[in-house]
Parts: structure tokens; sequence; C-alpha cells
């Protein structure tokens, strides 16, 4: 299996949505889109905690390579930033960089200053810097920013509102509040076919996202799926 081939299934799964000059038709799902804002998320969302599982197997069925990564982060104090992050890559998901196990804490608190790195084993302590914790944190949100179009993070709001003219049947509330978009047996791309589920909360951040791709000549597969609570109680680390 090729990773950059997979990897292009997954990008096209999360942007084969982009197109320009959209216009929504009313009801529900426009009114809900047209909510979206990157100020009421920054406003609103305090802490986060993010599962991340990417999975990829050959034409037998077999696993043959394997990611997570788990993230947590506390904003609701500025001046008392905390983040988490725990990732590792098995198999065919190694990045180049062959890192296999990675964590990192970082935070401040009324009493101590607390950085540190484990990489494969290796422990190193970080300075840490209030303002790059906090944008690091950001960057859960969003990555860039274009004039008004933010995009790059967990931030799904702009690119739902400029692409919704031509994806709209997709979209649907489900039970509990959220939109959900839904793309079945899709083949837009020549010689492979995805599946995609994902919701969005009210101010336009990912709340949960499936999507599962396979290569139809060789019948290799990629599975990816990420969870997200917001606002919640965190059970926050001192040390690593």
């Amino acid at each position: 299996m090729k990773k950059r081939y997979l990897k292009i299934l997954l990008l096209i799964s999360i942007f084969t949505l982009c197109s320009c000059n959209s216009k929504i038709p009313e009801g529900p799902i426009r009114d809900y889109i047209e909510g979206f804002s990157i100020n009421k998320a920054l406003d609103n969302i305090f802490t986060a905690s993010l599962e991340y599982y990417n999975y990829e197997y050959n034409s037998s069925g077999e696993e043959i390579g394997k990611a997570y990564c788990y993230f947590e982060f506390d904003r609701s104090n500025e001046k008392l930033p905390y983040l988490y992050l725990y990732r590792t890559y098995e198999g065919s998901l190694v990045q180049e960089d062959d890192v296999k196990e990675k964590e990192v804490l970082k935070y401040i608190d009324e009493s101590k200053t607390y950085g540190c790195e484990i990489t494969d084993g290796v422990r190193k302590d970080l300075t840490v810097d209030k303002t790059k914790i906090n944008d690091s944190i950001t960057s859960f949100f969003y990555k860039d920013k274009t004039y008004d179009y933010y995009r790059g993070g967990l931030y799904y709001g702009d690119l739902i509102k400029i692409s919704a003219e031509k994806w709209h049947i997709n979209f649907s509330i489900s039970e509990d509040g959220l939109l959900r978009y839904q793309l079945i047996n899709d083949m837009t791309y020549e010689g492979a076919i995805f599946n995609t589920d994902y919701t969005v909360t009210k101010e336009g951040m990912l709340k949960d996202y499936y999507y599962d791709g396979t290569i139809i000549e060789t019948k290799d597969k990629i599975l990816n799926t990420i969870k997200i609570e917001y606002n919640i109680e965190l059970d926050k680390r001192t040390s690593i």
C-alpha cells in the first residue's frame, strides 16, 4: 500500500466539499450553517479532549499500520494554559522522522511551570512560554486565516459555508442537535471508493468523524476516526 495514495484519499474526503460562491437553500440546514463562527467557537469552548485513530489494511484485511493520538487542553484562563499530547505510530503509518511514540505536557499554574517531552523513551525538559502554549491550543481551532476564511484545524464552519450549495443534500440535523454530513460509496476520485460521516457543533467545530477509503484495484484500505468532547472537566496531568 502506498501511504501517499491513501493520504490523498483522506484529504479528498475532507476537502471534496470545497466549491466557491455557494448559496445555501433556505431551511433549517441553512439556518444552522449561518450560525457558524470562529468567534463563537473561541468564546464558548474552553476545554476539549480528542481521540484519533488511523488504520491501514492490506488486500487480505490485515492491519499493516496504526496511528493513535490523544490531545487535551484547558484555555479557560489564558494566564494558566494547559495542554497534553500523546501519540503513537506503528507499521506503515510510522512518520518520516521515524518517531513511534511521543508524549508532551505543558502547563502553567499558580505554583508551578512545567514542560516535558518524551520521544521514544528519551525525556527532555521544555522551556514553557505562555504565549506559545496558547498558540498551540489555538491551532486546535484553526491554523491558517485567509481574509475571513479559517482553516486547518477542527473549526469546519467556513469550509462548510463555502461548499453547502453543492453538497447540502448530504447534510442533516441529528437527533442530538448536531449538523451531520454523510457521503456513502463515493467514487469522485478515480480508482477509489470512500465513505465519510461526521458531525459539527452549532459553533462549527468538528464533534466526531468517520472515514474509510478503499483502492478498488488493490483492495487496500484506510480507516480514520476522531472523537472530541468539549467543555468537560479534565483530570489534568501534573507530570509525565
